[in-house]
């Protein structure tokens, strides 16, 4: 099984993919999506300026993409050409412990609550920071890009994902800045990458 929206891999049976959290068990539409003409990156319909080079789409030619029906159109996102140190990449919990991402070559992590009666243990486990059990089990997604951007992608609608105060939708990715706040449910840590 292949994931329509970026296209790794999947084990039989899975439901959401497990590099971009595209859900899988439901039938493809298509969405036309906007190709910057400076840089060629596909951007999601509506897109104002590329994710990519930040040039205007106004005057663009369109291409269409699958992608699964309950997510808005985003775009694909690869592993970069070069590994990444992932221990650069981190979170610092609202008492100051700093939270490491493990080495990932998919360069995709998981952040959310570990659920070990359902086997749920996401590559970012929020558990200890968040008492009232606000963060979903699957809550976020931080990925790189091909462009070593870092992203984050709400997964959940539940009880929110939220970056310097501005709450993000599900599924569309949002570029993350060193110093970001990011509040997932009431769970609040800033992000920081070194290097």
């Amino acid at each position: 099984m292949v994931c329509p929206n970026c296209g790794a891999e999947q084990p039989e049976g899975a439901h959401f993919c497990n590099r971009c959290g595209t859900r899988l068990s439901e039938p493809v539409l298509t969405v036309v999506n906007l190709t910057c003409a400076q840089c060629g990156h596909i951007n999601p319909a509506g897109s104002k300026f590329c994710g990519e080079c930040g040039a205007p789409l106004e005057a663009v030619s369109a291409s269409p993409r699958p992608v699964a029906p309950v997510a808005p159109a985003r775009p694909a996102v690869e592993p970069p050409s070069e590994p990444v140190v992932s221990t650069a990449l981190r979170l610092i919990s609202s008492n100051g412990t700093i939270i490491h991402f493990p080495p990932n070559p998919a360069n995709t992590w998981l952040v959310g609550r570990e659920d070990p009666v359902n086997n749920i243990h996401p590559d970012i486990d929020l558990t200890p920071y968040d008492p009232d059990r606000t963060v979903s089990r699957r809550h976020a997604r931080i990925m790189l890009t091909a462009g070593n951007q870092p992203t984050i992608v709400s997964i959940t609608a539940t009880n929110w994902t939220r970056i310097n105060g501005t709450r993000i939708e599900t599924g569309q990715p949002v570029l993350l800045c060193p110093g970001d706040r990011i509040e997932l449910g009431r769970c609040v840590v800033t992000f920081d990458m070194q290097g």
